[in-house]
């Protein structure tokens, strides 16, 4: 079997809570590597992680190994030409079996990232399957082949428009499984039912879907070592511990749509059934009143979203994501995520004598040496000379990465007053 067909069928196989398949991308100089057992935080974590990057360090070539916990993987540079990954993969399995992690499955919840293949092959796996269906409808639009009864299509087109139901199946093979399955149970309904046009839109939405895909990955080629950054200083060591949410997920307008028309639906069916006698008749209206057209609104929407926000540079590391935000009512940002590291002296106003250059040059001076995360104590701050930094009276709360900035009192080596500044963050390039 071909290595690409193998991996295909492999992948299609890995379906619901644990997972078997790995999580492996590589380029010249740098690899990703999922590891069994990093799930981010406790003891066990912690000397895996260590054990598996310090044997990839000793790899002659290797020129640094770190951790990225939030993916559980270990994220590995090398020299260009010198960069083995089968010899790295067979490396953490031996890790992995020391551990007594080596049969452990994959953690099934966890997003997939941009660079894994997964989602594309379900994709083309659903592209393939409507394809294949639409030459079959045709076929016996033209052809003597038997075409069935509609009422062949009600169970996937139930299980793909009704909120519960799709749950049900979500929950068991996992989102991106769950669609492929229905892709392909659609297809075969379709097919035997001469289902055309039901084809053809399903096919143009599966062509959004992998383009949007690709996208993605090309924007991670482009960007990863940035992500990344110089030596892995850019990954998290630790994942954070998933709270609860306090309240159930809202349902969007979608689902909302397939809660209020299913009832009405199966009414309306049943009425058609007891004054036409015909299941058929009764079939039709219940296809008739489902809100497929909504999900596939939104599904359309979000794959042309992604498509051009991956162009643009932006790579969510979970693509399911935007499909959720037609629930959200109020947007929070912390102002801090949006900056980086450093201060940045946005104003000055000087006093005693002093002009505003000579303020502003010593003001510069001392924030060379301090970061916003000290200047959220108490401070006072000073440098080697004698110019001091201290809070003001009317602020003694006031953060740097505040909107208003951080205003801050300047005082000469000799302690007279010199003047106040509004000091805040230089905004992160990315935000």
């Amino acid at each position: 079997m071909p290595a690409g067909l193998a991996e295909a069928v492999s992948v299609l196989l890995d379906a619901g809570e644990d997972r078997g398949h790995r999580r492996v991308w590589a380029r010249p100089g740098r690899a990703h590597i999922e590891v069994r057992g990093l799930n981010g935080r406790g003891e066990r974590h912690e000397r895996l992680a260590r054990e598996v990057t310090g044997a990839l360090r000793r790899v002659q070539g290797v020129t640094w190994a770190e951790v990225n916990a939030a993916l559980g993987q270990v994220v590995v540079g090398a020299e260009e030409d010198r960069l083995d990954v089968d010899g790295l993969l067979e490396l953490v399995e031996s890790v992995e079996e020391a551990h007594g992690c080596g049969g452990e499955p994959f953690a099934g919840n966890r997003p997939h990232p941009p660079f894994d293949t997964v989602p594309a092959v379900l994709a083309g796996t659903s592209l393939v399957a409507d394809s294949l269906g639409l030459l079959m409808a045709a076929a016996r639009q033209v052809t003597p082949l038997p075409v069935f009864s509609p009422v062949l299509r009600l169970p996937v087109v139930m299980a793909e428009t009704q909120p519960r139901l799709r749950r049900m199946l979500e929950d068991r093979l996992g989102r991106v499984h769950a669609e492929m399955v229905l892709a392909v149970g659609h297809a075969c309904a379709h097919a035997a039912t001469a289902g055309v046009a039901p084809l053809v839109l399903d096919g143009v939405q599966r062509v959004w879907q992998l383009a949007e895909i690709r996208a993605r990955q090309t924007a991670w080629h482009r960007l990863e070592r940035e992500l990344v950054g110089v030596a892995g200083e850019g990954l998290p060591r630790h994942a954070r511990e998933r709270q609860p949410r306090p309240v159930p997920l809202p349902a969007g307008p979608v689902e909302k749509c397939g809660e209020q028309t299913s009832l009405a639906s199966l009414l309306g069916a049943a009425g058609v059934w007891a004054w036409a006698r015909s299941p058929e008749a009764a079939a039709q209206a219940i296809l008739a009143t489902v809100p497929k057209a909504a999900g596939m609104g939104r599904e359309a929407f979000c794959a042309q979203w992604g498509r051009d926000l991956a162009r643009d540079g932006v790579v969510p590391m979970n693509g399911a994501v935007l499909r959720l935000l037609d629930r959200v009512s109020a947007v929070v940002i912390d102002s801090a995520v949006l900056c980086t590291t450093h201060p940045r002296l946005l104003s000055v106003t000087a006093t005693g004598g002093l002009d505003e250059a000579a303020v502003w040059a010593a003001t510069q001076t001392l924030l060379a040496d301090l970061s916003p995360r000290r200047l959220c104590g108490p401070g006072p701050w000073n440098d080697v000379r004698g110019w001091r930094l201290e809070r003001t009276a009317d602020a003694p709360q006031a953060r740097p990465a505040a909107p208003s900035g951080l205003p801050l009192d300047l005082r000469a080596p000799d302690g007279r007053y010199a003047g106040r500044v509004l000091v805040g963050c230089d905004l992160d390039p990315l935000a």
